[in-house]
């Protein structure tokens, strides 16, 4: 108790061996020699790497681990066309619609001078025209 007081009054009687650093009280001196002269940390951390030379510091640390984590989920980006008022979150979607507007077929039938704007359109047509199945 009367070391605590000494923070009140402003008296520092605890005086640090190896600067000119003082402290009202004991404990204030030890964790001053830890952190600044021995780097002894012993406050260790059950989940990680993390060590800490005050107790404070480590209980702090340790909410990281045991606090519930609450995830904010973003809302998803829209990519909205250019050329109309299309919009989508998915962005394969927007390429294959740009199609739409570009004429651009860049997948090709192997077998004839087809062509189409979406890989699934090209299966479709390699199915029905070349092997005589309906998809």
């Amino acid at each position: 108790m009367t070391q605590h007081i000494m923070t009140h009054t402003g008296e520092r009687p605890f005086r640090c061996q190896q600067c000119d650093y003082s402290a009202a009280q004991t404990a204030t001196l030890k964790q001053h020699i830890r952190a600044v002269h021995t780097g002894e940390r012993p406050y260790h951390c059950g989940y990680c790497d993390y060590s800490a030379t005050q107790k404070g510091a480590l209980k702090r640390h340790m909410l990281k681990h045991t606090q519930p984590k609450i995830k904010v989920k973003k809302e998803p980006k829209k990519h909205s066309c250019l050329h109309c008022e299309y919009v989508t979150i998915n962005k394969p979607d927007m390429t294959n619609h740009i199609r739409t507007h570009t004429g651009e077929k860049p997948f090709m039938c192997e077998q004839c001078d087809y062509s189409a704007a979406r890989k699934h359109e090209l299966k479709q047509h390699v199915l029905s025209v070349h092997t005589g199945e309906r998809p």
